[in-house]
């Protein structure tokens, strides 16, 4: 039996009735925003209301606590990922400064979809959007679209984005013949490759490695035809000469070097919003009416991230043969292609018309570098640590005591250090009078111990002269035990 909530006449989600009590409001905001998404009229017969669209959105922007919850553990997740493959990754947080959207062809009640990755059902960009963007940065720089290149050419966007036959700069065609506009920009960046082929900017023993890479399925003598004429082979590429009509660059297949994760966004405040199109020309597009602005405008809600949301971009650099130039800087040409991404292209949906703006977030990245730091040094540290016996991990343990009193400039002579010490040199003279039947502490640690246990008391005091004579005697027994096993 499917059962509609409509306390509030906005809608209601069309759910089975045993779901009505299940906290649906507590849901992910991709949950609300899809299965429960409530804009349904059971009285008149699931129809969509269409009058409450706006209260209908509303009621799923806010993340609840455990949706935020979720939210934080998957980025803690991708953070602890990133940061386990160390310099194979590089991540970059940045700030949305207009609203983000993605995911518009999505189909929902509202006509607008909206991305939600599942099954967590929270707001993300798909690492395939974030490749496609960078590309297209990573190609204006290479052909010098805006001046200075940053360092990127064509063969930097094919050793890590890998190569594709079809695009605009080899082909010289839109692929949209009846817009001048497009075939103008077309024919002028396939210039600038050509113009990059002649003037001999292309590094040889780069490009020699790409072609044995990209030609490793060719026949031999093919292939050592293009190792032996480089200059051949990238206008063969882009279709130019007559050696073009030995190579059907279709069917070169190189994937690239670089995968870029799902970014998760987080939402200023944690709440998402809304923004809304009016459409002034429905009798146009719906009825065949001559187009006029003075048409009934019809407003269109939809979701959207508001400025402020939070993104950490993961782009991470696969095993593999990178040349040496590429294995050195390719962080730093990523970095290039990311600030001009922000500058002039922007993500998600929209960005023509000014949404998916973005910038470097400092303050965040410098967050970030420090957390990073911090868990490689954590895991060094669990590293070492795990290499260690059971006494050396304890006698490791005292000496980092030790170094915390000393740096907070404490001297307690019954306090935590001294008490541990204790248990220690208790522990190390049980183990030698059982030392026939299990000797755990095995030789040198007991020395190791009485160094440190006279450094300790050193440091902290020995006490009253019977008990600094006390002590003495049992780091030295320690010291005598060990040497008479050695």
């Amino acid at each position: 039996m499917i059962l509609a909530m409509n306390r509030d006449h906005t809608g209601s989600p069309a759910v089975p009735k045993y779901l009505q009590s299940q906290g649906l409001e507590d849901a992910p905001p991709g949950h609300r925003f899809g299965m429960y998404f409530p804009c349904w009229l059971p009285d008149n017969g699931w129809k969509r209301a269409d009058s409450n669209k706006h209260k209908a959105l509303q009621s799923i922007f806010d993340l609840k606590p455990d949706a935020d919850a979720l939210l934080n553990a998957v980025l803690k997740r991708q953070f602890g990922q990133s940061s386990a493959l160390g310099e194979k990754v590089l991540a970059l947080p940045a700030k949305s400064t207009a609203p983000f959207v993605t995911g518009i062809g999505i189909e929902h009640p509202l006509e607008n979809g909206f991305a939600f990755q599942n099954p967590y059902g929270l707001p993300y960009l798909p690492g395939s959007g974030v490749k496609g963007v960078l590309r297209a940065a990573a190609e204006d720089l290479a052909l010098g679209i805006y001046g200075e290149t940053r360092g990127w050419d064509v063969l930097a966007i094919w050793w890590l984005f890998g190569f594709e036959p079809m695009s605009v700069y080899l082909t010289g065609r839109s692929g949209k013949f009846d817009d001048k506009v497009l075939a103008e920009e077309a024919e002028r960046r396939n210039k600038r490759f050509l113009s990059w082929i002649e003037r001999r900017e292309w590094d040889p023993v780069t490009l020699k490695s790409f072609s044995d890479a990209a030609m490793d399925d060719a026949r031999d003598k093919d292939r050592q035809q293009w190792l032996n004429t480089p200059e051949d082979f990238l206008r063969a590429l882009a279709g130019v000469g007559d050696e073009a009509r030995r190579l059907d660059s279709t069917k070169i297949q190189f994937k690239g070097h670089l995968h870029f994760w799902d970014v998760f966004v987080k939402p200023k405040n944690g709440r998402l919003g809304m923004d809304i199109l009016t459409p002034h020309h429905t009798d146009y597009y719906q009825n065949g009416k001559t187009p006029a602005d003075c048409g009934q405008p019809v407003p269109n809600q939809f979701l959207v991230v508001p400025p402020g949301g939070e993104f950490v971009f993961y782009s991470q650099c696969v095993e593999g043969t990178l040349p040496r130039t590429l294995q050195d800087n390719w962080c730093a040409l990523i970095e290039a292609a990311f600030e001009h991404a922000f500058d002039w292209l922007g993500f998600g949906a929209k960005t023509a018309v000014g949404y998916g703006q973005m910038v470097t977030d400092t303050r965040l990245a410098q967050e970030f570098t420090d957390k990073r730091g911090e868990y490689e040094r954590s895991s060094k540290e669990q590293k070492r640590l795990s290499t260690m016996s059971s006494e050396e991990r304890s006698i490791d343990e005292l000496a980092g005591l030790l170094q915390e009193e000393r740096k907070a400039e404490r001297k307690v002579a019954g306090g935590e250090l001294s008490n541990r010490l204790s248990d220690l040199i208790r522990e190390a003279e049980a183990e030698a009078e059982a030392e026939a039947e299990a000797g755990n502490w095995e030789v040198n640690y007991r020395s190791q111990l009485a160094d440190l246990a006279q450094e300790i008391y050193g440091y902290i005091g020995w006490g009253p002269s019977k008990k600094k004579k006390m002590k003495k005697a049992r780091i030295n027994s320690l010291r005598q035990r060990d040497n008479c096993n050695t």
